[in-house]
Order: C-alpha cells, then structure tokens, then sequence
C-alpha cells in the first residue's frame, strides 16, 4: 500500500518526519547518540510494528552508526517519493545554527564554536568560507580583525550565525513528532567531518 505524505509510511514514521535535521542536530553536538537513542525508544513504544530502520537506531551505539540508520533511511524515503531530499545548503546551514544554539545555551564558548564552523565549513566546503570563522576565532585570540570594523566581535557573530540559527529553531519546533529533547552535551565535540 503506497503511503500518503501526511499517512504512516511502513516504517511507521510519517513521511514529513525530516531525519535530515536530526542527523544535522547529531553532527553539530546539540543531540547525542543518548538523546536520539532514548527518542527511538519511545517511538518504537508507541508503535504496534516498529520498523526495522528504528530498531537499527535503537541499537547505535555511535554517532557515526547512528548517523548511517538515519541517512539509509532518509534516502529510502526520498527514493520511494515520500520524503523531501534535504539540500546540502540547508543541512550545513542546520548544522551552523544547531552549533550556535549550543553556543546560547552555554555548551560551547564563543571560541569553540567558531573553531568547530571553521573546521566544518573546510571539510564541507561550506558556502561561508572557513576564513571567516578563523578570522574571528582569532579576534578572540588577541588578533585585530582582519577586516576592519568598527563593530564589536560578539555583534558580528550574531549577525553572522542569526539566518542559521533562527532556521534551525524553525526545524526544531517544526517536526512532526517530538524530537528528542537535547541532554546536557557540555563539552561534547560535533562530530564535523
């Protein structure tokens, strides 16, 4: 039986349900394999048959495994026409917003979320370059901007990472089931590359 884009698909999860965005919320740090296996759990209680996609998740006992279910899945889905392809500009720019919602709620420092978008930008060829964020990492390092500018460090990364993180707000607020909520991931390290 075909599924509908609003219907439970067979793998009990509907077809709206984005594992994109909780994949992107996994590599930047803000979900750990905790958070996203604990949401699992309480998916595969709710349903009569849970698919095997979500026992495999349940099981993960990496980020990295935990991201291979998701994206295997995900890809199922967009095949089988009933899931959106998620455009790798928008889950990197997932990924930055989800860093800099860390970064707020005090997981990490200014510093170590300009280093972890540096490094990300560079091994994903982001469309913001990694210069940028090393340029300002290096502000916080005792280095004058490199560009001048009469504004202070704190305002530019805000203006910066605020598209990013104002679309990663709407993903979280958007899912169609809960997500998971995230855990105290106080100096864990996003899994960037």
């Amino acid at each position: 039986m075909a599924s509908s884009p609003t219907d439970p698909d067979s793998s009990g999860a509907s077809c709206e349900e984005d594992l994109w965005a909780f994949a992107a919320a996994m590599e930047s740090g803000l979900l750990s394999i905790a958070d996203v296996v604990a949401w699992a759990d309480g998916r595969i209680l709710q349903l009569d048959r849970p698919p095997a996609w979500l026992l495999d998740l349940c099981l993960a006992r990496t980020q990295d495994a935990a991201l291979g279910v998701l994206s295997l899945e995900s890809n199922r889905r967009v095949e089988a026409g009933c899931g959106p392809w998620l455009d790798l500009e928008t889950r990197d720019d997932l990924v930055m917003g989800f860093l800099y919602l860390r970064f707020e709620r005090g997981d990490l420092t200014m510093g170590e979320m300009l280093g972890f978008a540096g490094a990300y930008s560079d091994a994903h060829s982001y469309r913001i370059d990694c210069g940028t964020f090393y340029y300002m990492l290096n502000e916080i390092d005792g280095g004058g901007p490199i560009i001048a500018s009469d504004r202070p460090l704190g305002e530019r990364i805000v203006d910066l990472f605020t598209p990013m993180a104002e679309l990663a707000r709407r993903w979280l607020k958007g899912w169609p089931t809960s997500p998971p909520e995230p855990g105290s991931n106080a100096g864990t390290r996003p899994n960037i590359y």
